[in-house]
């Protein structure tokens, strides 16, 4: 189901996920942005930030403390080392050959807080921007709603993408 939305989402972009990764995920809870041009493409995805572990196969506890808390404040500055970790276990290909996804930046927020979420202006935006109000510096994972953004560089930028969680099957069962 996650696979057919965001397929359908992103006009060629395919998550492709072993059988029942992800089951617990509802597709309305992921946004996905694709920006794409002829030698690179820029995806950035928010969602519920206690989503990420089953969504890409990341453990948890690269963004969050042993009691299920996120420091917000650990996201000023300096994220894209976290972003590429959390994507670490996902296989990317563009036209079945693998590429490496690039973060960005990765931002966490409040759920409480707005952060428009629309076209890649508000992509890059939302991902980068570390200044909204934190009304709750260590608010718990149910609470923090993840701003990921990624960089395919040097590549058919309009070919298919594929992205596949490699680790899932062997961490999850």
């Amino acid at each position: 189901m996650i696979r057919q939305l965001l397929a359908a989402l992103t006009c060629g972009l395919a998550l492709a996920l072993p059988a029942g990764a992800g089951s617990d995920i509802a597709p309305s809870s992921i946004q996905l942005i694709v920006n794409r041009s002829d030698d690179n493409v820029d995806i950035y995805l928010t969602l519920p930030a206690s989503e990420i572990a089953d969504l890409f196969g990341s453990e948890q506890n690269l963004w969050a403390t042993e009691d299920g808390r996120v420091d917000l404040n650990q996201f000023q500055v300096d994220t894209a080392p976290l972003g590429d970790a959390i994507i670490e276990p996902v296989k990317v290909t563009v036209d079945g050959q693998p590429v490496i996804a690039e973060a960005i930046s990765v931002m966490m927020h409040e759920m409480t807080v707005s952060v428009p979420f629309d076209a890649p202006w508000d992509a890059i935006l939302a991902v980068t921007l570390c200044s909204v109000p934190i009304t709750n510096p260590t608010p718990a994972v149910s609470e923090v709603q993840a701003y990921l953004g990624y960089n395919l560089y040097e590549i058919n930028g309009l070919g298919e993408i594929s992205l596949s969680p490699t680790s899932f099957a062997q961490s999850r069962t």
